[in-house]
């Protein structure tokens, strides 16, 4: 906003500067309002350069909780993957096979509870590990944001710093 408020302001010294131009008695209040007006693209620049950044600064944290997700990401992985390993090795015996050896019902009953559990905390895992990924896309996408914004911010800074020159 004060952004939009600095353009505006140049906009009406340009209107000034032009009709200065045309009145040769007048250099002394066209030099001040090209000095203003200097002024003003200078403290946009310096706007800009404020929010580049602010830009930068949420990025680098944005990187830092990426970091972050995929090293927890590759934990949650290499946990399940040991999880696999252990039910592969541990025998070939299904779910069925387990509660059919069950000697009485209340036996029946633990190894059902027991196995259900287990069915449950593999598929926390798996939706822990899914959610992980999805937070990683979307801070992912957030920083090309930022980067987009920061390109149009620097294209700015150049545009203003061209004006100062000429």
């Amino acid at each position: 906003s004060e952004i939009s408020k600095i353009q505006n302001e140049q906009k009406q010294l340009q209107s000034q500067i032009s009709s200065l131009k045309n009145d040769k008695a007048k250099q002394q209040e066209l030099k001040t309002a090209l000095e203003t007006q200097m002024a003003l693209a200078q403290k946009e620049i310096d706007l800009c350069n404020q929010e580049i950044s602010s830009i930068n600064r949420k990025i680098a944290a944005n990187k830092a909780e990426i970091d972050n997700k995929n090293a927890e990401i590759e934990a949650d992985k290499l946990a399940f993957k040991k999880r696999l390993r252990a039910i592969y090795m541990s025998s070939s015996d299904n779910s069925v096979q387990i509660l059919m050896g069950a000697d009485d019902f209340s036996q029946f009953l633990q190894l059902s509870q027991l196995t259900a559990s287990v069915s449950a905390h593999d598929k926390l895992m798996i939706e822990k590990i899914v959610e992980a990924v999805e937070a990683l896309e979307a801070k992912q996408a957030e920083n090309n944001k930022f980067k987009k914004k920061k390109k149009s911010v620097k294209a700015t800074i150049t545009a203003k710093q061209n004006d100062l020159k000429s």
